[in-house]
This record gives structure tokens, C-alpha cells and sequence, in this order.
């Protein structure tokens, strides 16, 4: 759990955007998560199956609403 709280702290600290912030998070997990004898592989996929969930699932959900709201209104509009 400490080496979780450490990798939130260094992440926050680093500045980033949304989509190159999987290789930020993907190097600091590494690194901190290294220390504690972790595959870098293992890591990896956990923090891209974390970014996935948080960050890209969201966007397409959102994106598919929208899109549906737009068809919905231009076909009542017809």
C-alpha cells in the first residue's frame, strides 16, 4: 500500500497530458514498483489496464452518448 501511495505522489508530481500520461505512469510505477521485486511486464499491464479503465472506457462511453443524442435529434427533427 506504501509503494501504491508513492506512485500517486510521484505521478501527481510529474506534469503531463492525458494521453502521454500511460508512459509517465507506466516509467514511475516501474520505478517504484521495481524496488519491491515486480516484473516490469506485470507493471505494466496493470497500469495500462488502470489507465484503460479510468481514462479511455469513459472517453468512448461518452463519445457513443453523444453521438447517439445526435442521431436521435436530427432523425426527430426529419
Amino acid at each position: 500500500m506504501g509503494l501504491t501511495a508513492i506512485s500517486f505522489l510521484f505521478i501527481t508530481i510529474i506534469p503531463s497530458i492525458a494521453l502521454g500520461e500511460l508512459g509517465v505512469r507506466g516509467g514511475v510505477n516501474i520505478a517504484v514498483f521495481g524496488f519491491g521485486g515486480w516484473m516490469s511486464a506485470d507493471v505494466l499491464m496493470v497500469t495500462f489496464a488502470l489507465w484503460f479503465i479510468n481514462l479511455v472506457l469513459p472517453a468512448l462511453m461518452g463519445a457513443c452518448s453523444i453521438l447517439f443524442l445526435k442521431l436521435k435529434s436530427t432523425s426527430e427533427n426529419s
